[in-house]
């Protein structure tokens, strides 16, 4: 699957071993969500094509195919959401994947979404919700479960029928170690092409972004990984990276980032540009790593077995993390700490 994505030659054994084992790699990439992907390097090399068996060349053109038409119907949905809130005058940007597929992606087809997230100035989170209900979404929380993750989490989930949009008013949870400003994402965020609809997450935040979603999740997708190719291989000389070393640091993203980077070329094969440098860290927070195998890490092979190891990742590559935890159990939540204490002595004081 590796070399598929890479664009790499293939030996005739490895022609073989593609055509024998189909379905077995496009079922690799698609539990990683990179099966698209994976398609359309398939269809897209005329080595490949020329080579391999009519039957494979068939699968991934189907797949391609298919994915391009749930993200051209998540599109046309994604229509009324974009004319209705510019009918308001209410900004907002596109983040992730509806984003990555419009300025890194070569393919419509190539970067599938589950959702679509957008990101709105926190003032009008209200205004944009009274939008969307006026379309049909609806959101599955109770009033008490809507207050607290307006107050404790940092975006809502909206459905109608199968279409889900998150609206975001920050990227990452108030209490999360590390840090991702949603009003500097709005600040430093792109016109669309042709400059109408929504903005759209810079290059810049599309990799702090990356990287923040890989530390929660563990480094345990490719998708990541492939989300960091395309944005280097798009827009990797033209990218502000002591902007981006910058606020990596501000976020303690750095080492997250940087590993990103260095799995990126270990994985997908390119040299990183000469900016990315700017992004290193202490040696010992990758040789800490070496022992964990990150690249196997990233292919499922170690995170999937493991439940804990999203954990143990974050205290090799978050600066401080160790102290925040430890504050963690001797002070208790910082939620906790916030709340009035009991009146009296009994079972909740006890349980505090």
């Amino acid at each position: 699957m590796l070399a598929i994505l890479r664009g790499a030659p293939l030996e005739d054994g490895q022609i073989r071993q593609v055509n024998e084992t189909w379905t077995e790699i496009l079922g690799a990439a698609r539990r990683h969500s990179v099966h698209p992907l994976a398609a359309y390097c398939v269809t897209r090399n005329p080595d490949l094509v020329s080579r391999l068996a009519s039957s494979t060349i068939r699968s991934s053109r189907d797949t391609l195919y298919k994915a391009t038409l749930l993200n051209t119907f998540l599109e046309e949905h994604l229509k009324l959401v974009v004319a209705a809130l510019h009918e308001h005058r209410i900004p907002g940007v596109l983040l992730k994947g509806v984003s990555l597929v419009r300025t890194a992606y070569p393919h419509p087809g190539t970067r599938l979404s589950r959702d679509v997230d957008i990101l709105v100035d926190t003032e009008q989170v209200d205004a944009a919700l009274a939008v969307l209900r006026d379309l049909g979404f609806r959101s599955r929380l109770t009033r008490h479960e809507l207050e607290h993750f307006r107050s404790r989490h940092f975006h809502i989930p909206l459905y109608k029928g199968h279409f889900v949009v998150e609206l975001h008013w920050d990227l990452v949870r108030p209490d999360s170690p590390y840090d991702l400003p949603g009003h500097v994402v709005f600040g430093r965020a792109l016109a669309p092409p042709g400059g109408e609809g929504l903005l759209l997450e810079s290059p810049e935040d599309q990799l702090l972004h990356a990287a923040a979603q890989s530390l929660s999740e563990g480094f345990g997708s490719l998708l990541r990984v492939c989300d960091v190719h395309m944005i280097l291989q798009r827009s990797g000389e033209s990218l502000d990276w002591d902007e981006i070393a910058r606020r990596a640091r501000q976020g303690r993203l750095a080492p997250s980032l940087a590993l990103l980077v260095k799995l990126d070329h270990r994985l997908l094969g390119p040299v990183p540009p000469r900016g990315a440098g700017l992004l290193h860290v202490p040696g010992s927070v990758f040789v800490g790593l070496e022992p964990l195998q990150p690249g196997r890490t990233v292919l499922g092979q170690f995170s999937k077995k493991r439940a804990g190891f999203a954990h143990l990742l974050r205290f090799w590559l978050l600066p401080g993390a160790r102290w925040r935890v430890l504050e963690h159990f001797l002070l208790g939540h910082p939620r906790d700490r916030t709340r009035p204490a009991p009146r009296s002595g009994g079972p909740s004081a006890l349980r505090r």
